[in-house]
């Protein structure tokens, strides 16, 4: 019943009308789809597909008509209030900060990269391999090598975070970078949440170089299966667990019904026993 009610809830915070475009509009939509180049994929629309490709085809082609609860945007917030202060404990470095101009912010950590002397760390790098972009919360230095290091605001690991560094590993090795290790940057969890914000010891490093390394081989099918999904009409899917876990969609509106089969209940509890209330909700933009 927790599911039906964190369903139920989504749906009203974020309003229940299913919304249909007009028939222009579809007709527009679906000639996008089979004629522009394939849009360019990223981190956050990569893992929003492997929860389910409605959601990716929808923020690609229809993001006006995504809608945030209050409760998700609060756990956003979070994430990238932590993720400031990550910067700070890591250590120094450059900030390539340059929002979603990523042409801009991809010469930028070129040039960096490429430079005698690199930063310590290069914050929110910007990467690409195989038309996809992604942003590294931070690539540390280690003589001619890089540990990359995926910060959550979440005091354990979760599967999506080994698939979300994953991805990244993928195209950054993929461009010619010599990726040492993977690490995830969590909540320390002997500081309470109230706390870590005010404390040094907030952040622990944990090293996942052997699950990354095991989920590698599947990011170009995760690739190659996508840039289908977007050169195809917005595919039809019944709601199910995959609408709240590991995260809640901001596209359920659309969707409906409100309520889930009680099987849907029964995989949720099976296959996803520790959705945790720390996570940030939704990826970020890249």
């Amino acid at each position: 019943m927790q599911m039906v009610r964190q369903l139920i809830l989504l749906v009203s915070l974020t309003g229940e009308s299913n919304f249909e475009p007009k028939p222009a509009e579809a007709a527009t939509i679906d000639a996008m789809t089979k004629t522009f180049p394939t849009p360019r994929l990223s981190k956050s629309k990569i893992i929003s597909g492997r929860q389910c490709e409605r959601r990716i085809w929808l923020e690609v082609y229809r993001p006006e008509l995504r809608r945030f609860n209050p409760i998700q945007r609060a756990r956003l917030q979070r994430g990238t209030d932590f993720g400031v202060l990550a910067r700070a404990l890591l250590g120094g470095g450059e900030l390539v900060d340059f929002g979603h101009d990523h042409r801009s912010a991809i010469s930028r950590t070129s040039e960096l990269l490429g430079s005698a002397n690199p930063p310590e760390h290069i914050f929110e790098a910007a990467i690409t391999h195989q038309n996809v972009i992604v942003r590294v919360d931070a690539l540390r230095t280690i003589g001619n090598e890089f540990d990359l290091i995926e910060v959550k605001s979440s005091t354990e690991v979760k599967e999506y975070f080994i698939e979300d560094c994953a991805i990244q590993t993928w195209v950054a090795r993929g461009a010619g970078l010599p990726i040492r290790r993977v690490m995830l940057g969590l909540l320390n969890p002997n500081v309470g949440i109230s706390d870590w914000s005010r404390s040094g010891e907030s952040l622990r490093l944990q090293d996942v170089t052997d699950q990354v390394s095991e989920r590698l081989a599947k990011v170009h099918v995760w690739v190659r299966r996508f840039e289908s999904v977007l050169h195809s009409p917005e595919p039809s899917i019944i709601p199910g667990p995959q609408c709240i876990v590991p995260f809640g969609c901001p596209f359920v509106h659309r969707c409906g019904p409100t309520r889930l089969p009680p099987a849907c209940e029964s995989t949720e509890r099976r296959s996803h026993p520790d959705t945790s209330a720390e996570d940030s909700s939704t990826p970020s933009a890249c």
